[in-house]
């Protein structure tokens, strides 16, 4: 009896075929390092690229010490740049877990980032705008920035500083989770306070008076 034709791959072919996921889910997550990488898209009101930049960006538990209360920062948390630079930035992780640095409002998908495992480093390019700008540049991992590692990226000389960035703004108050006093109208508040009680006082003693005429003319 003549045995039926398996169907499927061979046993001998699963070898090459592991080795082929293995390769591609490698290449995949190696890519998803850098997301929206742009090195040659002209950002709107760019006629062409005016320069090159670079930095290197170092993020840890180390760069926070500075400052108590922060856990993780980056090397620096302010950068600037001219327009329509491309920029090629370096992330190096000092840390045994992930880190990121994330660009916020970097054209054309709204964001660029780099993203770092354990020890690691990587390598992206963006081109910044025409137009003077600040943007957020933070890590995403959750609670990373709340611990400290938020920077700004000032575009052809930014417009102002961003908000709790350690060693460059301050923390507002609403960062804080505190609530901000409402405020006041002009005058001390005592006297504003006071006025009221006065009046009451004044009337329950016009009362009395007129109740005790009253009883001394007809009694």
């Amino acid at each position: 009896m003549i045995p039926s034709p398996r169907h499927g791959p061979s046993r001998a072919w699963l070898p090459a075929i592991l080795l082929t996921l293995l390769v591609v889910g490698a290449a995949t997550a190696s890519a998803a390092k850098v997301s929206n990488e742009n090195r040659e898209q002209l950002p709107p009101g760019c006629d062409a690229i005016a320069g090159e930049a670079s930095a290197i960006v170092d993020a840890g538990r180390a760069y926070a010490e500075p400052f108590p209360g922060a856990v993780f920062s980056f090397s620096n948390r302010s950068f600037e740049w001219p327009a329509c630079t491309r920029v090629t930035i370096t992330l190096q992780n000092h840390d045994h877990i992930r880190h990121q640095f994330m660009v916020h409002d970097a054209f054309p998908e709204g964001f660029f980032q780099l993203e770092a495992d354990s020890l690691d480093n990587v390598t992206g390019t963006f081109i910044t705008g025409a137009f003077a700008k600040t943007m957020l540049a933070h890590c995403g991992i959750p609670q990373h920035q709340q611990m400290g590692m938020k920077a700004q990226v000032l575009v052809a000389g930014g417009i102002g500083t961003l908000p709790n960035i350690l060693g460059i703004s301050g923390l507002p108050a609403v960062d804080r989770g505190e609530v901000a006093s409402p405020p006041t109208t002009n005058g001390p508040p005592q006297e504003q306070a006071a006025a009221p009680g006065l009046s009451v006082l004044t009337l329950l003693g016009g009362v009395a008076v007129l109740a005790l005429l009253r009883h001394r003319m007809h009694g």
